[in-house]
């Protein structure tokens, strides 16, 4: 539990709880499905506004995620003076894999209330970066291995990388840009480096090109 009155100057006594009902594991088969839930709890009126930490699978029939294990709950910097609930869960279902899900959450004032800004799905080989300062503070940037099983690729061989910009919009970030590397990225010794590091001369040219 965390409270949030001083660092967001919300005008009710506001905490943040995550909540899990057990932990998966990834050294066998046993796992639980029931997913972590994130509640926004306000002290004076008992208010509970609590959200099941689900995904679904695209083209999958109804297949849903569900995040078992609390892996992070936190509060982050977004740029100079904007603030946000960050939490990171992770989804074990028995397989060689994991899948990840990291939300940020703001607060605002007019209806004193916090809203998901940005949801981030990933396995756990890919991963996001909050720009907090410089030129493109306000900016998310969000890397997804693309495994092309259609080309022979192995589940641990180096991946191209689909990347994903947003930009902080008020309270909400927006999607700005989105490509797909041309080089690939991981693999079992991951010497070709971070995505996230190696991209960004790209994004930031990108960004200028199509004035973000």
């Amino acid at each position: 539990t965390i409270p949030l009155q001083a660092r967001f100057k919300t005008r009710s006594n506001w905490s943040v709880t995550a909540y899990q009902t057990g932990a998966a594991v990834n050294d066998g088969d046993e796992t639980t499905d029931e997913p972590a839930k994130l509640c926004f709890i306000r002290a004076t009126d008992k208010r509970q506004d609590c959200t099941k930490i689900t995904s679904g699978l695209l083209n999958s029939q109804g297949f849903v995620y569900n995040y078992q294990t609390v892996k992070d709950l936190r509060i982050v910097r977004l740029k100079s003076g904007v603030w946000a609930v960050e939490f990171h869960a992770e989804f074990y279902g028995g397989g060689s894999g994991m899948a990840e899900q990291t939300s940020l959450w703001t607060y605002d004032k007019k209806s004193d209330s916090f809203w998901s800004a940005l949801t981030i799905s990933s396995t756990e080989i890919g991963g996001y970066k909050i720009i907090d300062n410089g030129p493109l503070a306000g900016y998310v940037v969000a890397a997804s291995p693309e495994w092309q099983i259609d080309k022979d690729e192995g589940h641990f061989a180096p991946h191209q990388v689909q990347m994903a910009v947003y930009r902080l919009s008020g309270q909400f970030y927006l999607k700005v840009l989105s490509y797909l590397t041309t080089q690939k990225y991981g693999g079992e010794d991951e010497s070709d480096g971070d995505p996230l590091d190696r991209e960004m001369p790209r994004i930031t040219k990108l960004l200028k090109e199509i004035g973000q």
